[in-house]
């Protein structure tokens, strides 16, 4: 079975990160550049279909985080508890 999401919510994704939300050309322009499609779904404003794998969803939201945090000149854990699977997942290498 296939690990790509009927649709996901980047806000959803960001929520869980504690990141403000990228827009939708950013991200859009990050799937096509991997060869991956992204579109507006139906089921709600926010949720988005994409036939990428989510560990690459997920990479780009890590990215994300980190740029964000770079830019700010922050700690891109400090809004993170540490025992949190956000944290965890953070901490974990891009692939």
């Amino acid at each position: 079975m296939s690990r790509v999401p009927l649709s996901i919510s980047f806000e959803a994704i960001c929520k869980f990160f504690k990141v403000t939300i990228p827009n939708r050309f950013t991200i859009q322009k990050v799937l096509n550049d991997h060869g991956y499609k992204l579109s507006s779904s139906y089921i709600a404003p926010n949720f988005w279909k994409t036939n990428a794998p989510m560990d690459l969803i997920y990479d780009i939201m890590k990215s994300w985080k980190l740029s964000q945090a770079a830019h700010n000149k922050e700690d891109p854990f400090n809004n993170l508890p540490s025992d949190s699977p956000a944290h965890k997942a953070l901490s974990q290498e891009l692939k």
